[in-house]
């Protein structure tokens, strides 16, 4: 399993450069008059992810592919096996194939953070 340019995916731009207002958290109300609001400008980013299944009979094997701002590419599989007794309806392997290869991804991300966060440190 691959990843063809446009067999299987849906791309969607994202905007990379408009800037948002958000409510970023409730304080604690430690000065008379204030608020108890926060308010910060945020700068959108977005990640580009590919998810591309495989099916058999009984098997859905997916494919993920996630690629970084930082030009880093992530890849995960997952796997979901049908039971015999069960219906034969692929969405649902789809979607237990595509979680584990997104769990995986998750995995992966935060275990390239944290390594990132080490080496900050060590600066």
């Amino acid at each position: 399993m691959g990843f063809p340019p446009s067999v299987g995916t849906t791309s969607l731009p994202l905007p990379t450069d408009i800037p948002f207002t958000c409510l970023a958290s409730r304080r604690a109300r430690a000065h008379p008059g204030d608020e108890g609001m926060e308010v910060s400008t945020m700068q959108v980013a977005g990640w580009h992810v590919e998810l591309e299944f495989d099916e058999d009979e009984s098997h859905t094997r997916a494919a993920a592919l996630l690629r970084l701002r930082d030009g880093t590419e992530l890849r995960a599989r997952g796997r979901a096996t049908r039971d015999p007794r069960d219906p034969n309806e692929p969405r649902i392997g789809e979607e237990l194939a595509g979680a584990r290869a997104l769990l995986d991804l998750a995995q992966q991300l935060m275990a390239k953070a944290g390594a990132e966060v080490r080496d900050l440190e060590r600066v």
